[in-house]
């Protein structure tokens, strides 16, 4: 550090205080600190410690223990003479005197500080459970309260009664559950709902920070926003954040932060409220790389957005619309390119209903069939009987893109695999299906004939050509629409990733392969190319580049799939029973329970301590 910055410079002369004098040499060279000595950076004065502890006097008080010693120019041989002098000496033994003292605990108020240890011990002791105990209801989605306050009463609660059960094993916890019983008067018990709420408070922020602090070491993330109603009907926002950290083999983590009650629903309004949130977090916005949010106007609009303000306050803030939800955005359009196919899907969703409409229909399902239904669904195109179909081959490919560690280049390759399968499927697969429903048909007794159409006349005009028209068979009609929806399918998948392809074809020279086979010339090429793109972070050395180019890569997500997963979460902590919670509350379980695995490692001890010696400090001695 710069010694200029620490002691500022004194405006009369000039002169600060240098940092050589907190140390003195001796005469055989040692250098040994001056424990006494302190610097005042508010005052810009230096103070002797012993002297401000014992000059209780005039006699034996001196400028380095009454206003401080600031006159730099004469340090020397000011501070010596100080050191030398008889009341220093004097106070100086008596300050480590009394240090001894407390350190063997034979001062004056021995018995009060001892108490005051037993007390602060038996504290930690119930308050280490407490927190376990919280730390437990949170990771596992349980509601804490109940109905009764009282522990022991029926309807208490999950936690007090978890704390009732571990008091069977826990002596100290026992004979505090006792006392609480026992007494007839209001007494310290720390099991209400008030410390419930501030030790998952502080645990929380202990997650929290956690998270931050591997985002700064990251130094580059990107954000995940997606909404949703709670059972209080309120608009409830999930924060997540991906990074990359290296930690136990794990590299690309998506972290939840908290979840933000909004009642903005322009794209200026959203926007304000993430960068607001970004900034309370500590975070900068200018080291995102990257945003992703749903399909909505609102987000992903090109105009008035909340990634186009976004991106004009960073513009290398990339935004990718969520893969999973366009994928499944896909396949509704592909349902509802004809009458037909609409026809279809109702169809098959009335199929499920008669037979979910009654146990006995469906058991019987069960035993002829062997199979199990499921209700149509816009956002879940699967299917387990054919998985081979084409509903088959757009949910394996979309389970893998909400992968929390999938990268961009991999997703391409599954999204360019599936438009390759769905073209073969058009071209040799129709025939293929209609042999294979024929088939089953015959099994059921179904008539495999297609129903013959009534010719529809129409009356010609003048400019029609007068060629001979040539009716369509069914058969014919039902493969055109077939065709239609396939067409449908493999247009929409190469417009709705083709930002993606080309985010992919950037970076593509950083995979492994192209790396090996790759001449150093070309790898270059690549790197200043890139370097154009992202100059604020890359520039023309080919090795540094490469390193920060990987981290960027595997920073932006593919889907905001675990904000989905938040989502699942929320509804099993605030639930119909539970819809009052308040908001911080609310964040501080979630965070519990989604990053458990960070919330386990936490050393709560230091917490613990401080908790138990200010509540210590609280109880009357006798």
């Amino acid at each position: 550090m710069d010694q200029n910055n620490y002691f500022p410079v004194n405006d009369e002369d000039g002169r600060h205080f240098d940092g050589k004098w907190f140390y003195k040499f001796l005469n055989n060279g040692e250098k040994v600190r001056r424990q006494w000595l302190l610097y005042s950076k508010s005052k810009n004065a230096i103070f002797c410690f012993a002297c401000l502890l014992f000059s209780n006097n005039d006699i034996r008080k001196s400028t380095f223990s009454n206003n401080g010693f600031k006159d730099w120019k004469h340090l020397n041989p000011s501070v010596a003479e100080h050191e030398n002098s008889k009341n220093h000496k004097q106070n100086f033994l008596d300050w480590k005197e009394l240090e001894k003292r407390l350190r063997d605990c034979k001062t004056i108020d021995y018995a009060l500080q001892n108490s005051i240890k037993n007390e602060k011990e038996k504290w930690f002791c119930i308050l280490k459970v407490i927190v376990d105990g919280i730390l437990f209801c949170a990771k596992n989605n349980l509601a804490l309260r109940g109905s009764s306050d009282k522990i022991g009463e029926a309807n208490c609660g999950i936690f007090l009664s978890l704390m009732e059960v571990i008091s069977h094993y826990n002596p100290i916890l026992l004979a505090h559950v006792k006392h609480i019983t026992d007494s007839n008067k209001p007494t310290i018990s720390y099991f209400s709902h008030k410390i419930q709420n501030e030790i998952i408070c502080i645990m929380g922020q202990q997650v929290r920070q956690t998270i931050f602090e591997q985002i700064k070491k990251s130094k580059y993330f990107s954000i995940l926003f997606d909404c949703t109603p709670d059972k209080s009907h309120q608009e409830q926002m999930s924060q997540i954040i991906r990074y990359v950290y290296i930690s136990n083999g794990d590299m690309i983590k998506e972290s939840f932060i908290d979840f933000i009650c909004t009642n903005e629903k322009s794209g200026s309004g959203i926007s304000n409220e993430i960068l607001n949130t970004i900034r309370n977090n500590g975070l900068d916005i200018m080291d995102c790389r990257g945003q992703f949010y749903d399909n909505g106007a609102n987000m992903a609009g090109s105009i008035n957005s909340v990634q186009s303000h976004i991106l004009r306050v960073n513009e290398l803030a990339t935004f990718l619309p969520c893969s999973a939800h366009s994928l499944n955005l896909v396949g509704v359009h592909a349902a509802e390119v004809s009458p037909m196919m609409i026809t279809f899907f109702g169809l098959i969703q009335n199929i499920y209903l008669f037979f979910s409409g009654s146990t006995s229909r469906w058991e019987l399902l069960m035993q002829t069939m062997k199979i199990t239904l499921k209700s149509h669904c816009d956002t879940r195109w699967s299917t387990k009987k054919q998985a081979d179909s084409i509903l088959g081959q757009i949910d394996k490919v979309n389970l893998s893109l909400q992968n929390q560690n999938q990268t961009i280049d991999v997703a391409t390759k599954s999204l360019e695999g599936l438009i390759e399968c769905i073209q073969n499927i058009r071209e040799n697969g129709f025939e293929n299906a209609l042999n294979e429903a024929k088939k089953i048909a015959i099994l059921i007794n179904i008539a495999t004939d297609f129903p013959t159409t009534r010719k529809i006349k129409r009356k010609k005009y003048d400019l029609e050509s007068n060629e001979t028209e040539t009716n369509k068979s069914s058969e014919t009609i039902v493969k055109l629409q077939c065709y239609q929806s396939l067409d449908s399918i493999i247009t929409s998948l190469k417009w709705r990733f083709e930002k993606m392809s080309n985010i992919s074809l950037n970076f593509s020279f950083l995979s492994g392969r192209n790396l090996s086979t790759m001449g150093i010339d070309d790898i270059k090429k690549w790197s200043d190319d890139l370097a154009l793109l992202y100059s604020v972070d890359l520039n023309g050395d080919v090795y540094p580049n490469l390193e920060v180019a990987l981290r960027i890569f595997l920073t932006m997500p593919v889907t905001t799939a675990t904000c989905e997963r938040s989502f699942s979460k929320l509804k099993l902590i605030k639930n119909y029973l539970r819809s009052t919670m308040g908001q911080e509350r609310l964040s501080n379980l979630a965070i519990l329970s989604i990053e458990q695995e960070i919330a386990s490692k936490i050393d709560y001890t230091s917490i613990i301590e401080e908790f138990a010696s200010k509540k210590a400090r609280k109880v009357k001695f006798v």
